[in-house]
């Protein structure tokens, strides 16, 4: 879900700026969230319409001329709130956008008494956005894996 909030919010920043030359990606992180900000400097979004970004099939009405179904923000909505996130939108028209995303950080604590090497890859392939995974595996030995 990491993966589409992120692809959908770049996409969007770099589409919804024509002429502007670049884009900002902030990451930072707080004692319980990961944060990511996305700023452009594009056709910004009127106040009016801020709320309604986020339904679907629902586009702005300076942006008719770029193509678009009108789904990234809704669908980027709904993973956030599926993950117990929030997006917070800052918009001057003609000037930019800036989307601010928060997703808590969770911990998942998990006790392993006997263990193989394909066990081992199956929990260090496991990728998900600002977690940290605590394994285990004796008391002696214990892995910690922020992602």
């Amino acid at each position: 879900m990491g993966r589409t909030i992120f692809i959908n919010l770049l996409s969007n920043t770099i589409k919804f700026s024509p002429n502007a030359n670049k884009v900002i990606v902030e990451l930072s992180s707080e004692k319980d969230h990961t944060i990511i900000s996305v700023i452009d400097f594009g056709l910004g979004i009127p106040e009016s319409e801020v709320e309604k970004i986020f339904m679907p099939f629902t586009r702005g009405q300076n942006v008719d001329s770029i193509q678009g179904t009108g789904l990234g923000l809704s669908i980027v909505k709904e993973a956030l709130a599926a993950m117990g996130g929030k997006i917070i939108v800052n918009s001057t028209l003609g000037i930019g956008t800036t989307f601010v995303v928060k997703i808590p950080k969770k911990t998942i604590r998990l006790t392993i008494k006997t263990f193989n090497i394909e066990e081992i890859f199956i929990l260090l392939s496991v990728s998900v956005l600002s977690s940290i995974f605590y394994i285990e595996l004796s008391s002696y030995l214990r892995i910690i894996l922020v992602c």
